[in-house]
């Protein structure tokens, strides 16, 4: 998945970016910082990609227990970026 389609999926899905405060995230637009940080970003596009069930698991040596599968999401990018991966390599993964 691309930044692109990960904001049209949102979008889709119900998200509207006017509810979210002015962030901002260097190298990237203000559009894509909403995008990324809004957890009702991530529902949406969970909505849209049909990620339903509770994730209770592993990923990337990482446990995650009865979480939301769009929470899990969310925290896997915010692990990338720790990591030193960009916002890309993650979307990719999706």
């Amino acid at each position: 998945m691309t930044i692109k389609q990960f904001i049209e999926k949102a979008v889709e899905g119900g998200w509207s970016k006017s509810t979210m405060p002015i962030l901002h995230m260097p190298g990237y637009p203000d559009a894509v910082a909403y995008a990324l940080l809004a957890p009702e970003a991530w529902k949406a596009v969970g909505k849209v990609e049909g990620w339903h069930d509770k994730f209770d698991g592993d990923v990337s040596g990482l446990r995650y227990m009865s979480m939301e599968p769009w929470l899990v999401n969310m925290h896997r990018m915010i692990d990338a970026l720790a990591d030193g991966k960009t916002i890309e390599e993650f979307l990719a993964t999706l």
